[in-house]
């Protein structure tokens, strides 16, 4: 019975371990690199945009190289108020236009566009950090975005 299971349990972690699983944004696999980045606009948005990508100037590739020009926009909407006519629910909306370079030359410019809903908080300081990570969240997730268009890039040049 004992050796059953450690044969089971070998057989399974063979077929798990080929099953050619490789994630999306490993910097390994990426076709491009990115020789410079100019963010203009929001500077916390920027800072993270910055973080995520800056991972891409040391990669590898060096068949497809650019030049970025990001620039970030962030704002905060009311949505609806309450009877004493204080803001009960908020909308935070982050534009970030992105420009892409080759040989000094502007080929690529697109805007990628995420917003998210929220509630007031009485608790301000709660708020507050509820805000910054929607913020970062939302970076992250447009980063992500940029990472996706750039790689579709490769076979358009």
């Amino acid at each position: 019975m004992k050796y059953k299971n450690i044969y089971q349990f070998f057989v399974i972690l063979f077929f798990l371990a080929g099953c050619g699983y490789k994630p999306i944004f490993s910097i390994n696999n990426s076709n491009f690199k990115i020789s410079k980045l100019n963010a203009l606009g929001n500077k916390e948005i920027n800072r993270v945009i910055e973080s995520k990508l800056d991972n891409y100037k040391n990669a590898k590739s060096s068949n497809n190289l650019y030049e970025l020009e990001i620039s970030s926009k962030l704002n905060k909407n009311t949505l609806s108020k309450d009877t004493k006519g204080n803001p009960s629910k908020f909308n935070l909306v982050l534009e970030v236009n992105l420009n892409i370079s080759k040989n000094n030359q502007i080929y690529k410019k697109t805007k990628f566009k995420r917003s998210i809903s929220y509630n007031n908080s009485t608790n301000k300081s709660d708020l507050y950090k509820y805000e910054r990570n929607i913020k970062k969240n939302l970076a992250e997730k447009v980063t992500e975005d940029m990472i996706i268009f750039i790689q579709s890039l490769n076979n358009k040049w």
